[in-house]
């Protein structure tokens, strides 16, 4: 008797863990994909290159609902329904009629499948990242820990000067006054602003105030150098030369 009950007892433990194991991967389907996600293949490729070389669909996908996801595009923003499909997953209509599939990776991050709308020899790859409380996209937080985030000596003439200038990772700029913020560009129209396409920053004060300039990083030095460039051209869209030097920073 005593061997009959412990079978009987063995049999219903694995039928109870077989049920909850059936269960809860039943419910972690239906979940769907949670996160928030930023391409940090675009981030790699952009201190040795140009915005407006680097060709992207998006730049941060945000899975907050079972069944869509918020796409950052950095000039606009939508939201786009996903599926999945065998192994992959779907986003539905994504770019002019076409579906664009992407795979949840062993390390979380996504592979997303879109050099057929980019062009691009490679496909973009997306690393989870955490949100940051009151803002409705993160990606500029990184971008700018990637160019430009830190503290700098700004240089007269190739001579170091007193003045103490910081970039912050959430887009201030202290010490250089009257500018108080800054934005790098990395999508829209305002890559395409100077002949040749450059690295740009607009640097902001008041409402009245912000000024373009174009950039380059001098990883040997450990510099960065802003240029003047031409004011705009009356009905011509981009075209703006580069001109002299404006600021040269070097890190502390």
């Amino acid at each position: 008797m005593k061997i009959k009950y412990s079978a009987l007892m063995a049999a219903l433990i694995l039928s109870t863990l077989f049920f909850s194991c059936k269960t809860k991967s039943k419910r972690t389907s239906q979940m769907g994909v949670k996160g928030r996600y930023i391409n940090s293949a675009f981030l790699k490729y952009i201190p040795d290159s140009i915005p407006g070389n680097i060709f992207v669909y998006c730049y941060e996908l945000n899975f907050n609902k079972a069944d869509s996801a918020n796409v950052f595009y950095g000039f606009e923003q939508g939201k786009v329904a996903y599926k999945k499909q065998d192994d992959k997953y779907k986003l539905i209509n994504a770019s002019q009629g076409k579906d664009l599939a992407f795979i949840i990776n062993k390390d979380s991050s996504i592979t997303l499948i879109d050099s057929t709308v980019t062009g691009s020899h490679t496909n973009s790859l997306f690393v989870k990242v955490d949100n940051i409380p009151g803002k409705e996209w993160v990606f500029e937080k990184y971008l700018n820990d990637k160019m430009i985030t830190g503290e700098y000596v700004l240089y007269k003439n190739g001579i170091a000067t007193p003045q103490k200038v910081q970039f912050t990772s959430d887009g201030q700029v202290k010490g250089l006054k009257p500018y108080t913020n800054f934005s790098i560009c990395y999508s829209g129209d305002c890559v395409e602003e100077t002949e040749p396409i450059s690295n740009l920053i607009a640097l902001k004060g008041n409402d009245s105030l912000a000024n373009l300039y174009a950039f380059k990083i001098n990883k040997t030095a450990n510099s960065i150098i802003f240029y003047n460039i031409e004011a705009p051209i009356k009905d011509i869209k981009g075209n703006r030369q580069i001109l002299d030097k404006a600021y040269e920073f070097r890190k502390k």
